[in-house]
C-alpha cells in the first residue's frame, strides 16, 4: 500500500442472538482467499449461547477476540466498540458486516486489490464497499450514488470509475464495508446515540465529507435478511420490532436534517403525517404512535459522536477470548486512562 501503510486487516462482526447464521459468516471469512489477520466478534448481549457454539464449532481461533456487552446495547453502540477494539489494536484496515452477510470467497481480497491498485494513499479513501445482494440474488443494501457535484458548475464524478467496476457513493450500509484506519482517524465510528437504523448512513456520511467511498461491484456478498421486503410499520407484525421503527423514524429527520437540503427535512414531516394518519385511518394506533412520536423526536435528537475507542467506552464491554486463551477480562482502565492490555496491541502483533 501507498503512504507507508500495511495490509494489516481486522473484521468486525456484530452480532446478536443468531448463533447459526453468525457461524455461517463466520465460516465465509476464514474462507476468505485472502483471509484477514484478525477476526473481532462484537456480540451485543447474546442470550442463546452464542460464545459456547462457536467455541464448539471451533471458531474461536487464536486469531479470534469475542467481545461481549453483558446487555444489548443497539447495533449502533455494538458497532463503534467492534471498530473502536479492531482501531485500537493497530488494525490498518477494518472491514465491517452484520452477522447475517455471508462474503464471497474474494471479497475482501477485491476490495484490498482495489485499494492498493486505484487508491495508494488510503488518506483520501474514505472507505470501499461490497455488492450487496439477496439469497434469490435481488439487490439489497443500495448504497447512495454521490450524484452531487462538489461546485455548482461541473457535474458529479459519481461514474468517473465505472469502467473498472466501480462507483463513487455517499453512504451505506455496514454490509462488508472496509475502512482505512485513517478514516477511523479522523472520523469517529457509529454514534451508540442511534441505537438501530440510521447509524451506517450517518457515519458513512460523516465519513465521506472530504473523502471519496466506492461500491466495488467484484466484491460480493449474500444479505441473508430474516425479512426480504422493506421495513414498514403499516405490514410489520411483530410488536417488539414495530416500537423499536420509533428510532427509524427519529433517525431518518435527523439525518435529513444534518445531511441534506431542507426541503428534505420538511418532507420528512409531512410522510410521517400522512403515514401517521393512514396507520389511524387503518386501525393501526401502535403504528400511528410510534410513526409520530418517532418523526418529532427527531427534530430534537442530539446523538453525542464519542472519539474513536474512547477509553472510558472501551470497558464497558468484557474480551471473553483472545489469543486463544480462552476466557479473559482485561484490566480495568486506571486512572491514566489508558486502555487496558487487550486494546493496545501494535500492528505488529497482526503477523501469522
Amino acid at each position: 500500500m501507498g503512504n507507508g501503510m500495511s495490509n494489516q486487516v481486522a473484521a468486525v462482526v456484530v452480532t446478536y442472538n443468531r448463533k447459526a447464521i453468525l457461524c455461517q459468516c463466520l465460516a465465509a471469512i476464514h474462507g476468505q482467499t485472502r483471509r484477514p489477520d484478525r477476526i473481532i466478534i462484537m456480540d451485543n448481549g447474546s442470550a442463546d449461547g452464542t460464545y459456547e457454539e462457536l467455541a464448539a464449532q471451533g471458531l474461536l481461533t487464536a486469531d479470534t477476540v469475542f467481545v461481549r456487552f453483558p446487555q444489548n446495547r443497539g447495533p449502533a453502540r455494538a458497532f463503534w466498540q467492534g471498530m473502536s477494539q479492531a482501531y485500537a489494536d493497530g488494525a490498518d484496515w477494518i472491514w465491517v458486516m452484520d452477522d447475517d452477510i455471508i462474503p464471497d470467497p474474494t471479497a475482501l481480497e477485491v476490495l484490498l486489490s482495489t485499494a492498493g491498485t486505484e487508491f495508494p494513499d488510503p488518506e483520501k479513501l474514505a472507505f470501499l464497499s461490497s455488492r450487496v445482494r439477496g439469497p434469490e440474488g435481488q439487490p439489497m443494501n443500495t448504497p447512495e450514488v454521490a450524484w452531487r457535484a462538489a461546485l455548482h458548475d461541473e457535474y458529479a464524478t459519481w461514474e468517473e470509475k465505472l469502467d473498472l467496476g466501480l462507483v463513487q457513493i455517499r453512504r451505506a450500509s455496514l454490509t462488508s464495508t472496509l475502512f482505512p484506519r485513517s478514516t477511523l482517524r479522523d472520523v469517529p465510528p457509529s454514534a451508540p446515540d442511534f441505537w438501530m437504523w440510521g447509524e451506517d448512513s450517518d457515519f458513512t456520511m460523516r465519513a465521506t465529507k472530504n473523502r471519496r467511498a466506492y461500491l466495488v461491484s467484484g466484491s460480493k456478498v449474500v444479505h441473508l435478511r430474516a425479512i426480504s421486503r422493506p421495513l414498514h410499520p403499516l405490514t410489520e407484525t411483530d410488536p417488539s420490532r414495530l416500537r423499536r421503527m420509533f428510532f427509524m423514524y427519529r433517525n431518518l429527520v435527523y439525518l435529513r436534517r444534518h445531511h441534506y437540503p431542507p426541503a428534505e427535512v420538511l418532507m420528512s414531516l409531512i410522510d410521517g403525517v400522512r403515514l401517521t394518519v393512514k396507520a389511524v385511518l387503518s386501525g393501526k394506533f401502535a403504528a400511528a404512535r410510534v410513526v409520530f412520536t418517532g418523526t418529532l423526536a427527531g427534530f430534537w435528537f442530539r446523538p453525542s459522536i464519542p472519539a474513536t475507542a474512547e477509553p472510558s467506552l472501551m470497558r464497558e464491554a468484557e474480551v471473553l477470548h483472545a489469543e486463544g486463551q480462552g476466557l479473559y477480562r482485561p484490566q480495568e482502565v486506571g486512572e491514566t486512562g489508558a486502555a487496558p492490555p487487550a486494546f493496545t496491541r501494535a500492528a505488529g502483533a497482526y503477523a501469522r
